[in-house]
């Protein structure tokens, strides 16, 4: 039950728990794993007999059993991957496409994906890690990508081609990620600037080089925050 109430949460995309999971916590709201888990026992006495048994240090729910339990998961889901990938060639090329951002933990995730052709021809995209970085620079993101790749058993020689935002950690010419990702095992990687951070970073150049769009947007910035801070103006304009 612990596990599929984990797995649940990780499908929708929803966060385990808040700051705080004691029971005398205001609200007695101790996050969505815990809550649900109790939720789920309610209309199993028998479960929730055998649960509520257990000795309080062994009861399997605590946040460093839930990232256990999320790595179990995760180990499971990454074989079928690799197994589409090397299905008939174990010599299958790819590509690396790596972002990263901050959490609302204020921590740094990098998450990484492969692209390749199947064996029926079919280009494919497969997340193959979110990873914890302990910063930006190129060489810890070097060494978390070639650390995923060891554990994937993915030979570093198989990356052709590699795409990530256009950032000076990772388009630097010297120290770059993608000049490290070849100088360290990829000679063959050629670097691609995200073609949808591009574009972005186009639409925004646009706008301020015009000042009749830069008033558009600001006129919709500012009827939206007019219409969201009024419960009875939000009302309305949803109805209507």
């Amino acid at each position: 039950m612990i596990l599929s109430v984990i797995l649940w949460l990780a499908q929708q995309g929803f966060p385990l728990r808040k700051h705080h999971e004691q029971d005398d916590y205001p609200n007695n709201n101790r996050g969505n794993f815990l809550e649900l888990l109790q939720f789920k026992l309610e209309d199993d006495p028998e479960k929730k007999r055998w649960f509520d048994s257990l000795p309080k240090n062994s009861t399997y729910v605590s946040p460093p059993m839930q990232n256990v339990f999320i790595q179990i998961i995760a180990d499971q889901v990454r074989p079928p991957v690799l197994q589409e990938l090397n299905d008939g060639n174990l010599d299958r090329v790819i590509a690396i496409c790596a972002d990263e951002s901050i959490d609302l933990a204020k921590r740094e995730q990098m998450s990484l994906y492969i692209r390749f052709v199947n064996k029926k021809g079919d280009l494919v995209e497969r997340c193959l890690a979110l990873i914890e970085v302990p910063s930006t620079k190129a060489a810890d993101l070097l060494e978390a990508i070639h650390a995923s790749m060891k554990t994937s058993q993915l030979d570093k020689s198989r990356v052709i081609a590699q795409c990530y935002d256009g950032a000076s950690n990772m388009l630097g010419k010297f120290h770059g990620m993608q000049q490290l990702i070849r100088e360290h095992g990829s000679p063959n990687a050629i670097y691609v600037h995200c073609y949808v951070h591009r574009l972005n970073l186009v639409i925004i150049e646009l706008a301020k080089s015009s000042t009749l769009v830069s008033k558009f947007f600001a006129t919709i910035q500012g009827l939206a925050m007019l219409i969201g801070a009024s419960a009875k103006r939000l009302h309305f304009f949803t109805i209507g």
